[in-house]
Formats: C-alpha cells, sequence, structure tokens
C-alpha cells in the first residue's frame, strides 16, 4: 500500500477444510483469483459485479488505510455485514492495490453462519443491496444501481429455490420481494437502461417472460459452474500426475 499510495489492499483467498487441508474443488465464483493491479473505485465495481464479487465484498482478505473507518463503523447484529459496508468503503477509496497471492486462509466447517444457507438471517442481504442501490442512485450511478437491484433480484431467486418453507422465512422473504420490487419500479422512471428497465418491469409484475429468461440464466449459469469446475479439476489432476513424475 506504501509502495502504490493506494487507500485498500485486497489479496486471493485459499479455502481450507476444518482439518486446514486446502480445498482444492472450488465454486464458479470462489475459483476466481485477481490479478496484480491498482484499481480505480470503477475498475472495483466492474470486477465485484462479475465472478469477483467474494473477493471484492468480504471483509477479512484487506487491509486499510485507519482514515476510512473515521466515523465509520459495521452495522450491529446482522449477518452479511460486509455487504452493508462495502460501497461506503469504496466510496473513501482513491486507489486500491489487488494482490495474486493467496494470503488469507479461510476455514469452512460445518454450523458457521455462512453455512447455513437458509437461515431467515441471511435475508439481511437484501437491505444491504436496497441500500446500496439507493447511494448508488442518490450519487447519480444509475448502473451501479441497477446492477445492485439485480444482485438482489438474483438473490431473492436462489433463495426462492432452497426455501423450507417455514412460515417465518416465508413472510420476511415476501416482505423483502415487496420491498425489491417497489424499489424496481422507481428505478424504471429514473435514469435506466431500456434493458434494464424492462426487466425490472418484468420482475416487478411477475410476468411470464422474466419466467422464461430466470429458467435460461440458471441452467446457463448451472453450465458454466460445470465447465469451470471440470476445467479445474483437469488441472489439478496434470498438476499431481507432474508431482507424481518427480
Amino acid at each position: 500500500m506504501v509502495q502504490t499510495n493506494t487507500d485498500m489492499a485486497m489479496c486471493n483467498i485459499q479455502y481450507v477444510d476444518e482439518h486446514g487441508k486446502a480445498m482444492s474443488k472450488q465454486d464458479f465464483f470462489r475459483d476466481f483469483q485477481i490479478k496484480n493491479n491498482v484499481w480505480t473505485q470503477k475498475q472495483f465495481w466492474n470486477c465485484c459485479y462479475r465472478r469477483g464479487h467474494i473477493v471484492c465484498t468480504v471483509q477479512w482478505n484487506k487491509l486499510y488505510v485507519k482514515k476510512i473507518f473515521e466515523n465509520l463503523r459495521y452495522p450491529n447484529g446482522k449477518v452479511r455485514e460486509d455487504e452493508f459496508m462495502i460501497h461506503h468503503i469504496i466510496n473513501r477509496c482513491n486507489r486500491i492495490a489487488s494482490v495474486n497471492k493467496k494470503m488469507y486462509y479461510y476455514r469452512q466447517h460445518t454450523g458457521s453462519i455462512m453455512g447455513n444457507a437458509y437461515s431467515i438471517n441471511q435475508l439481511d442481504i437484501i437491505e444491504a443491496y436496497i441500500e446500496r442501490e439507493r447511494s448508488f442512485r442518490k450519487e447519480g450511478k444509475f448502473l451501479l444501481a441497477e446492477k445492485t437491484l439485480i444482485r438482489a433480484i438474483l438473490f431473492l431467486e436462489w433463495f426462492e429455490i432452497g426455501i423450507k418453507h417455514v412460515p417465518q422465512i416465508d413472510e420476511r422473504y415476501l416482505n423483502m420481494k415487496k420491498i425489491v420490487c417497489r424499489e424496481c419500479k422507481i428505478i424504471i422512471r429514473s435514469q435506466s437502461t431500456v434493458c434494464f428497465r424492462l426487466l425490472f418491469w418484468m420482475y416487478s409484475q411477475n410476468m411470464l417472460p422474466y419466467k422464461l429468461l430466470r429458467a435460461i440464466y440458471w441452467n446457463v449459469n448451472r453450465i458454466k459452474r460445470k465447465t469451470a469446475l471440470l476445467i479445474s479439476e483437469k488441472n489439478i489432476s496434470k498438476v499431481e500426475k507432474k508431482q507424481k513424475k518427480k
């Protein structure tokens, strides 16, 4: 950070199991690796809203200059608290360093907060997305506002697939969906792009074309994930064979 005169530095992540052993098989997003670079805010968000969502958003693979957290604190009692904070942090960064090295080891274990994927508390993330979308819209960053709203919609769709229809979860899910639909209608009236405007309108009206697009998206995404996993397994197999020969 001193050499690059940056306000924040971030590194790649190595996922390990409960015994500390490196996990070789990762999903489509966890397998993503950033490269050595110095980013602007725009470049950071471009990476964040693509495959780099995890490495960009989480709080624990980063170093910050002290001034970033002046009068800024993580919210109490919220799951996914890093989602609430990331846009505030980036707004205070002029330059961001990315390091192409796995310097943070993230242990995966059963019973963790993130392991309980369909807990009602996981819906806190929708509150974070709505707060971020409104912030971007207020700043006139309409494309980022649209992308954030898309992220909220995708999370709700994913949550609906695995929801266990516990009344309390259903109630909060439906409330969050109403809020997202309301935001869709607001952003439709703003300076949003035609493509996103049409998508938001179809989603808020729960129209058949949107349902078809949703089915296509999830199937294409599933194919991408499987393909990335197969490529990763082949690369690992090649490395293991080379090591055996040595």
